[in-house]
């Protein structure tokens, strides 16, 4: 019996029964899903197209850093010659004579190769030379003293520059290579070449800006 009023109450005949509910996964749910499960499998594509190209680049990476390693291996080994024309050494002065030039005097005290060169060794069959002279400004004005306008010339005419890595086996200080001289002042300084180790004959030359030259015979 239905508790329904009177009114209410369907027909005999006519009564409807409520509408099943229908079983199974939402369709929001699946949808959800759907998206989801695709989301892994591009992660999952992704990353391996990732790894295919990470691979490849190493391996050409790989590839160009061997090649230039064999050209290292196979260049002949740097040597620190300058491309300086050689200086007349016919009239080179000695350790210890005073030379002047440009509104500088120069004296080289001492010069002997460096014996203690292990941190930063020269190249196979050179060795470093070390130069020591005093240089005093003569003229009127500040004067630049340039590592940079010197070099050490063998008996065959190479000429060699001055040696960053040489300078550092001395410990000798970076700002002696380049200064600024007060009028009348006197400096000492210490400069590093690196030179071949056979040379029988070793002179610096100190080049002036109007291309006259200071020679000394070192040995």
């Amino acid at each position: 019996m239905s508790n329904l009023p009177p009114e209410y109450q369907p027909a005999p005949g006519q009564f409807t029964p409520p509408p099943e509910k229908k079983a199974g996964i939402p369709g929001w749910a699946i949808a959800l899903i759907a998206a989801l499960a695709g989301l892994v499998i591009l992660c999952v594509v992704g990353s391996i197209v990732a790894v295919g190209i990470f691979t490849t680049l190493g391996t050409q990476v790989d590839e160009v850093f061997s090649e230039i390693n064999t050209e290292l291996d196979s260049a002949p080994a740097a040597v620190a010659e300058s491309t300086a024309l050689p200086a007349d050494t016919g009239q080179a002065q000695a350790l210890g004579e005073r030379a002047a030039i440009d509104g500088l005097e120069f004296t080289v005290t001492s010069a002997s190769p460096v014996e203690a060169a292990t941190d930063l060794p020269p190249e196979q069959d050179m060795i470093y030379y070390q130069v020591n002279l005093q240089m005093q400004n003569t003229g009127d004005t500040p004067a630049i003293l340039s590592a940079y306008s010197s070099r050490v010339q063998d008996e065959r005419g190479g000429t060699y520059e001055v040696s960053l890595f040489g300078q550092s086996s001395v410990q000798a200080s970076s700002s002696e290579l380049f200064q600024s001289v007060a009028a009348g002042a006197t400096v000492d300084v210490t400069f590093v070449y690196e030179v071949p180790q056979a040379a029988a004959e070793l002179f610096w030359v100190y080049q002036a800006t109007d291309d006259t030259a200071v020679v000394v015979q070192l040995k």
